[in-house]
Formats: C-alpha cells, sequence, structure tokens
C-alpha cells in the first residue's frame, strides 16, 4: 500500500512538473517568430498580403488567449486604397475548464479601431472577391470533378438536413466588442460613396441574460439598438423573452415579445412591434405603425395595433401559409384619411431640418463635364417580375379619402390585386374621383410578359382636385371624362415602352378658370414671349372662359400619337398640338398652334403659330433644336420684344385680318370614339382687308414678319 502512495505521489509530481514545463514552454513562446509563415499562408489563399506590424501576445492561465496589433490586410490591385483592411488591435479569449464539460466558453473578442474598404471597379469587379483563375482541365479531370462536386453537393444536402433539427450549440460567450469601427463602401459604377461609422457594438452574456448594444452613423445619420434577452445557451432550447429598442435615423423602434424554441426554423415566436416615424426624420406626417407578428401552426400571421399615418387611422392584418407547394399570402389593409397638407407640411419641416450649413453644399456652377449624362429616360434593362411564378396571393386595398381640409380628392378607394401561378390581375378596383365613380383594371402575366391598363370614369368634376393653395379656381364646371385604354407586352422597360398600343382620351366640357396663370393660355402671344424672354415668370390673374379641352394620345409603333389631338378652346384664344413622341429614340417633335381670339393681335400670332415647338428628348425637352442659334436669335428677338419693335410690325400686319379660328375641339376627338361628343362650329376663313393702313404698309408688313419668321425658325425650329 504504501509503494502504491509512492506510485501516485511521484506521478502527481510528474504531472504537474509537465505542467509546469509545459506553462513554462508556451510563456516562452515566441509567436512573431511566424509572422512570414502566416503571411505566406494568406497569401496562398487569398493572393493578398496579410502584414502584422504589431507584436503577437500570447496569454496562459486559466483563459488561454492571444492578442495582435498593427494589422493590415491588402487591397486589390485595381483599388482606390492599398488596404481593404486595417485593425488597431484584436484580442481573443478561450475558458479552458468549461472545455471538459463540453462547453466553449469565450470570455472575450475585441476587435478596435478597424478599417474596411469594400469597392466595386468600373467593370462590375469587387475587392473582396480572392478567387483565381482555374487552369484548364480534360474532359476525363472534368468528369472526375462533376461526380465530385454531385457527392460533395450530396453530402451538403445530408448536413443540411441533419444540422435543421439541431439546436445552437453549446457556447458561452461573455463579451464581444467591435469599437471605432468605420467601413466605407465605394460603387465606381454609379460614382456613390457610402460610410458607416460602428462607434461600438458589444454582447454581453451572463447568467442574467444577454444585452446587445450598437451606436452607428450612416452617412450622418444617427442608428441605435438595444437587445435585452435570455441567454445565448438558450435560444433554441426553450421560448425565451425579448426586448428590442432603437432609434434608426431618427424612426424609433420598440418591440417586446418572446422567441420559441425552434428559431432556426422560425417557430414559436410571438412579438409586439412599434415603430414612430417623426417628420423631422422623414417626409411624411407624425406617424405610429403599431403591430404584432407571431407564428402558429406553421403559418406566420401580421395584425395591426393602434395604427395611423398622420390624421389617418390605419388597420392591416394578412397571413403567410407556406405549409403548401407554393407560398400563399393574404393581406388587406385600409387608411381611413390621406391628408396632403399634412404630407406639405411634413416635407417642410423635414426640409428644414436637414438644411445644409452651407459648408459642404455642392457647388451651383458645374460644368457639363461634372454633371451626369442622361441620354435615355426609359432604361433598356430587363423588367423582371419572375417573381410572381414563385407565390400566389390575395391582395385588398381600401382608402376613405384622400385630400386637404379645403378639398376632397378622391374616396372610396377599393382595390383588389390577385396573383395567381404568375398571373397578377387588379380585379374589382373603383375610386371616387372628381364627385364620380371612376373603374380600372389592369393586368400583367409574368409567363407571356404581356400587360394591359384600362381606366373609364365619365361625369368628373376637376375642381375637386384643387387646393386653395394652388390659386387656381374653377367655377361653372362642366361634366369631363377620362377613357385610357393601353396594352403592351416585353421583357425590358424600352420594349413595355416601344409595344404600348392604344389610346388615352380626356375630355372637358367646359368650365372657367381664374388664375395668376391664365396669361399663358390667354390670346397675347406677344406679351407671354415678353414675359419668357425678359426673364418675368408671373402673369396678373386673370379669368379663362374655356369650352372645351381634350388631351387624346394614341400609341403605336413604337410612337405617343399627338395628331392634332390636345386641345382647348377658351374665349381668348384656341390652340391645339401636333406631333409626336419616339419612345425607341425618345425624342419629341410637337409643335403649338395658337388662334388668338383678339383682332389687335391675329395677325402676328398666326404667322408666328407655326414656329412655336418643343423638340429635344424626354430626358431633356426644349425650345427649339438649334443651340448654336438660340442664343444670337433669341437676343435679338428679346431686344425688339423689350422696345416695343414686335409692336410696330404688328401694327404694320393688321391691315390683314385673320377671322378664321379651327374647331380644335371637334378636330381632336375625329376619327376616335367620341368623333361626335361635339360639333364642329368653325368657319371658312376670310380675308378682310383694312382699308385704313393702305397696301403699301401691309406690304412691308408682311415683308418684316417674313423676316421674323426665318430668324424664328432658325431659333426654335420648324
Amino acid at each position: 500500500m504504501k509503494k502504491v502512495k509512492i506510485a501516485l505521489l511521484v506521478a502527481l509530481g510528474l504531472f504537474v512538473v509537465g505542467l509546469a514545463g509545459s506553462y513554462y514552454a508556451l510563456s516562452r513562446l515566441d509567436l512573431n517568430q511566424y509572422k512570414g509563415t502566416i503571411r505566406e499562408l494568406v497569401y496562398e489563399q487569398t493572393g493578398r498580403t496579410l502584414d502584422i506590424k504589431g507584436d503577437i501576445k500570447l496569454n496562459i492561465g486559466r483563459n488561454f488567449g492571444f492578442s495582435v496589433n498593427d494589422v493590415s490586410f491588402s487591397n486589390a490591385s485595381w483599388a482606390s486604397s492599398e488596404d481593404m483592411l486595417n485593425v488597431g488591435e484584436i484580442r481573443f479569449s478561450l475558458d479552458l475548464l468549461p472545455l471538459i464539460k463540453g462547453q466553449i466558453s469565450i470570455q472575450e473578442i475585441a476587435v478596435l479601431s478597424p478599417e474596411v474598404r469594400l469597392e466595386t471597379s468600373k467593370t462590375g469587379q469587387v475587392n473582396y472577391d480572392f478567387s483565381k483563375e482555374k487552369p484548364a482541365v480534360t474532359s476525363e479531370a472534368k468528369a472526375t470533378t462533376e461526380v465530385a462536386e454531385a457527392d460533395k453537393k450530396a453530402e451538403e444536402e445530408k448536413i443540411t438536413e441533419a444540422t435543421s433539427e439541431l439546436s445552437l450549440p453549446n457556447i458561452h460567450l461573455e463579451s464581444v466588442l467591435i469599437k471605432d469601427a468605420h467601413l466605407v463602401v465605394k460603387d465606381n459604377k454609379t460614382g456613390s460613396t457610402q460610410n458607416i461609422v460602428l462607434s461600438k457594438l458589444s454582447i454581453a452574456d451572463s447568467s442574467f441574460g444577454t444585452e446587445i448594444e450598437t451606436a452607428a452613423d450612416i452617412d450622418g445619420q444617427k442608428v441605435t439598438l438595444a437587445i435585452n434577452m435570455g441567454k445565448l445557451l438558450d435560444i433554441g432550447k426553450k421560448k425565451m423573452p425579448i426586448e428590442i429598442n432603437g432609434d434608426v435615423i431618427g424612426i424609433k423602434l420598440k418591440a417586446a415579445g418572446n422567441i420559441g424554441e425552434e428559431i432556426l426554423k422560425a417557430k414559436g415566436f410571438d412579438i409586439s412591434f412599434d415603430i414612430s416615424l417623426d417628420k423631422k426624420s422623414l417626409p411624411m406626417p407624425d406617424s405610429k405603425i403599431s403591430f404584432k407578428l407571431y407564428e402558429k401552426d406553421g403559418i406566420y400571421y401580421i395584425a395591426s395595433e393602434g395604427s395611423n399615418i398622420g390624421s389617418g387611422a390605419l388597420e392591416f392584418s394578412g397571413k403567410l401559409d407556406n405549409l403548401g407547394a407554393k407560398p400563399y399570402v393574404k393581406f388587406d389593409t385600409s387608411l381611413s384619411n390621406l391628408d396632403m397638407a399634412e404630407f406639405a407640411e411634413a416635407g417642410d419641416a423635414y426640409n428644414k431640418a436637414h438644411a445644409s450649413n452651407g459648408t459642404d453644399a455642392p457647388s451651383a456652377a458645374k460644368s457639363k463635364k461634372d454633371s451626369p449624362k442622361q441620354e435615355m429616360l426609359i432604361p433598356n434593362t430587363d423588367v423582371d417580375l419572375s417573381f410572381l411564378k414563385d407565390f400566389n396571393a390575395d391582395i385588398g386595398l381600401k382608402l376613405d379619402r384622400v385630400g386637404n381640409k379645403e378639398a376632397r380628392i378622391a374616396k372610396d378607394f377599393l382595390a383588389k390585386i390577385i396573383i395567381a401561378n404568375g398571373e397578377l390581375n387588379l380585379n374589382d378596383t373603383s375610386v371616387i374621383l372628381g364627385g364620380a365613380k371612376v373603374d380600372f383594371d389592369a393586368a400583367y402575366s409574368a409567363n407571356s410578359t404581356q400587360a394591359s391598363f384600362s381606366l373609364k370614369g365619365d361625369g368628373l368634376k376637376f375642381s375637386d382636385f384643387v387646393e386653395s393653395s394652388t390659386k387656381i379656381a374653377i367655377q361653372n364646371e362642366k361634366s369631363n371624362l377620362v377613357d385610357i385604354n393601353i396594352k403592351t407586352s416585353g421583357k425590358t422597360a424600352k420594349a413595355l415602352a416601344k409595344n404600348l398600343s392604344g389610346s388615352s382620351i380626356i375630355v372637358s366640357d367646359g368650365m372657367s378658370l381664374e388664375s395668376g396663370y391664365v396669361g399663358l393660355l390667354s390670346g397675347n402671344i406677344l406679351d407671354n414671349f415678353k414675359a419668357l424672354f425678359n426673364g418675368t415668370t408671373g402673369f396678373k390673374t386673370e379669368k379663362l372662359d374655356v369650352r372645351c379641352a381634350v388631351v387624346r394620345t394614341d400609341f403605336a409603333g413604337g410612337k405617343v400619337l399627338i395628331n392634332k389631338s390636345i386641345a382647348l378652346d377658351s374665349d381668348k384664344a384656341a390652340l391645339y398640338l401636333d406631333g409626336n413622341i419616339n419612345l425607341d429614340n425618345e425624342k419629341i417633335n410637337i409643335m403649338f398652334s395658337p388662334y388668338t381670339k383678339d383682332a389687335l393681335q391675329s395677325g402676328i400670332t398666326n404667322i408666328l403659330s407655326s414656329v412655336m415647338a418643343v423638340k429635344g428628348t424626354l430626358a431633356s425637352p426644349s425650345i427649339g433644336v438649334n443651340d448654336a442659334e438660340i442664343g444670337k436669335t433669341a437676343a435679338t428677338v428679346g431686344a425688339a420684344l423689350a422696345t416695343g419693335g414686335l409692336s410696330l410690325v404688328g401694327e404694320r400686319v393688321m391691315g390683314q385680318k385673320y377671322s378664321y379660328i379651327p374647331d380644335v375641339c371637334y378636330d381632336a376627338l375625329k376619327n376616335s370614339k367620341y368623333g361626335t361628343h361635339f360639333k364642329s362650329t368653325a368657319k371658312k376663313p376670310e380675308s378682310v382687308l383694312d382699308s385704313t393702313i393702305g397696301k403699301e404698309n401691309v406690304e412691308k408688313g408682311k415683308k418684316a414678319i417674313d423676316d421674323l419668321k426665318k430668324d424664328l425658325f432658325k431659333a426654335f425650329g420648324k
């Protein structure tokens, strides 16, 4: 027995000596001598250089860990900065004793002052892609590779299936800290750069639970978040409470509830959310979105709990059923009132809160070289709505009222959106618009990429749309109608635009307008030219009696056709627009033809009418097409207008009066299904010579106008 005790004491002594020796050896170990090996391994795997400028320190005791200072990781050769990553300090500490029980107890993970730069090149390369070109392989090697990949995929599926039944590993994470982190995301394709400063991200786990805190700045917008929940070891094992409080760019978030046992399957949760929206953080009225999100029997539900958008009460409910062959979404929402005045006030408050102090304001005088060139408004990019094939849905929308305190724009908006097997249909949809019911339907097929839209309403009153802030008064309004029928097909936005067919018709049977902008529609063309050339933006308030107005556009052959089909007839003037918009090259070619009903201006107006045009493109419309001539001619004409030169010319041509005014509204609807809506009242043109002026002065006036007309053709295009 005595010998056994001696043997045990000797063994224990040897163990202590060995342990002490190991501790002494490890404590004397200098990991800095392996920097070169670490550098080579990283370079072999990534093609980049990992540079450790500081010391690597090993900490030995009950807690095993290390720390390293001043680490950098090189960037891609094409990137704008030398390093992709710089870190001030990294610390790691692991408690050894819990390993005996099969637990992993991480005492600390700390990353201090990291700087990360993610960048995309103009050709779409990303600096976080470390893949290398693979050598060409033979057909035999290819076959072997394919078999190996198939085996690997099958193995991964087995692992996925097995791990789907597992809870989170038995890990105790006591402290994680990321401090003073800076992330720069740069996209050279778009020229955009985003800066994210993470002041703090900490995770602290104890016997009382887990606390997570973060504070960040995203391009000047503050983000804070605090999460309190049960212990990390209990996640996935039992139901546990969770509480969230945050402020994301001024949007305040509160949430409280429970996480279920099967967190990896998103089951067993029941959480209530309160989201407060401030008009100083978003350009919308103060609002609150409160709802409950929960799971029951594999179906996910959402239900509002006292929400509002401004003064409008918001209600919504829905569910996501993922149990069948294809997910099914059911969602219904309603809003009692959408007050446009509240949105306008919120927009002013938002702009005031975010007004620039002038230090970082962009220069107002930018050169054309610095300004982005926008050649096309309609992109030739894919319109990928194939996701409609991935689920079915039944969505209901209801809006009781849209307007402000002075006027109601619309009410009783109802819509039903059905998505089934890649087909989207807008059914049973209507709205009371301008005092009349408007019905509309829309459809889109993700299978055939065909779309259609129709809208029809009669008896509308545009006065319902007018807000007092516009300073436009509509009186004595008669009936109006809207009739739109459009079809198209295509896989890109450009194709959808080019393949448009159908028509859009809006007709007004008459009204009286009173506004400071009426001058633009009046017969005093010369005064309007003066105002435009001399930079005057205001016109005196006038009353305009509109006999009729028509806006009719036909779609065919990739063009928006305006065949004298946009027209207005008033007591002061009549005008129509004629031309087209090419949706392929996006060029605009629309002529304005005004006819004044003021005898003193009729001659000059009718001569000038043929040179008033809108040219250019959808992205950059303009008056005229010859930029080289516009400046010189406009200066000449502007000087003449300012000194009354054109008035003298006008007086000389007054010997020729034009009493013919075309029936523009009748002509606009001619050859359409509303061709009999108006009756033609136009008279044949007649020429009357004013004997008081004399033939000689008339001829001089005509010559002067012909010369002016030639100059205007050069400036504004014919």
